[in-house]
């Protein structure tokens, strides 16, 4: 293996980054062989499956609707549908991570090994005194990370996640980690890579420099991805009663700079509407035709509340880049583009 260290990402990271990821994992090869746990892709296509369900019965309620104007006939159903995302969807992260995928722990004794670990409140478990049972998912990704490692990949290893099971027990988890494999781990969140990746060798010119002297930049930068991801993203729970990660809508278009602006500029208007509401309907949000977008959960007005607030301060205090904010934010609403599958090859990721 060489002096790579090994990482690893949890799910949550996977969904954040799905929009760069190739980029991430290009950044980091150099120094680590990347992996990522078949847990994570496993989740990744019940979601994908998930929203393909919620799409298919809101055009097959459509049709039902309005069958006297015209006939809705869907190209596949819904299980062959969710067939080719899978595959798809495995296929695409073998490539990604040149086949570093770490196989979940299926061992005869896994029942019995979390059953004992819940019931002691060991890590990842929490062990607080009115804390449920839930961590299931996360004692299955840890076991997987210690069995693959036991027998194969590097030395030392950097596990990233934002799960509090974890962060809250990092040296219990660690030395666990070692009595197993005999190796090392380092456990660290999420936003971590980022001092990973070396920006030394960008040549910086006048002009740059300037943008580097804005207070707090990189601050900045987290909340305008922050405050977006919420809108672009929801919190639910998933089949286990656990907290999951789903896209808020899917656009059939892509936002242009033009979209985004109309769409920021309307929006004080639209909580004005809806201000007695909790949440706000996508189609209200953002004024595209249903057909355009499919929107699988409302948005929260507390989020879009953040996004006029965020808005309002870079027109005061950076109004010299809002043409740069327009743009970033143009990208990160269009992580949630998917094209209208043709054809066999036209999958998503």
């Amino acid at each position: 293996m060489g002096n790579k260290k090994a990482f690893v990402c949890d799910t949550n990271f996977i969904k954040k980054h799905i929009n760069n990821l190739k980029e991430i994992i290009e950044e980091l090869n150099g120094e680590f062989s990347v992996y990522i746990t078949q847990l994570s892709i496993e989740e990744r296509k019940g979601q994908r499956c998930r929203e393909d369900k919620q799409a298919y019965e809101e055009l097959e309620n459509k049709g039902k609707k309005y069958r006297f104007f015209a006939n809705v006939e869907f190209k596949y159903n819904i299980d062959e549908l969710c067939k080719i995302h899978t595959e798809a969807i495995q296929a695409n992260y073998e490539r990604l991570f040149n086949n570093n995928i770490i196989p979940i722990n299926y061992s005869s004794k896994m029942l019995e090994d979390v059953l004992k670990r819940a019931c002691d409140k060991l890590p990842p478990f929490s062990n607080d005194k009115n804390a449920s049972d839930k961590g299931f998912k996360d004692y299955l990704l840890w076991s997987s990370i210690i069995s693959y490692f036991k027998t194969k990949g590097e030395n030392e290893v950097l596990f990233l996640t934002d799960d509090k099971g974890f962060l809250d027990n990092i040296e219990w988890l660690k030395n666990e980690f070692f009595e197993l494999t005999n190796k090392a781990i380092e456990i660290k969140s999420n936003d971590y890579y980022k001092e990973l990746i070396d920006d030394n060798d960008i040549e910086i010119n006048i002009e740059t420099e300037d943008v580097l002297e804005i207070a707090n930049i990189h601050e900045l930068r987290d909340e305008i991805e922050n405050v977006f991801y919420a809108i672009c993203n929801t919190e639910v729970e998933d089949y286990l009663g656990l907290p999951d990660i789903e896209r808020t809508y899917i656009s059939h278009i892509l936002f242009s700079t033009e979209d985004t602006v109309r769409a920021l500029n309307r929006l004080p208007f639209v909580i004005s509407k809806h201000v007695f509401e909790k949440r706000i309907s996508v189609y209200d949000v953002f004024d595209i035709r249903p057909g355009d977008i499919i929107g699988n959960h409302s948005v929260d007005i507390e989020d879009l509340e953040n996004v006029v607030k965020l808005y309002k301060k870079i027109k005061e205090k950076y109004s010299d880049y809002l043409e740069q904010f327009i743009t970033v934010v143009t990208k990160i609403l269009n992580s949630n583009y998917e094209p209208i599958i043709e054809d066999d090859d036209d999958l998503p990721f």
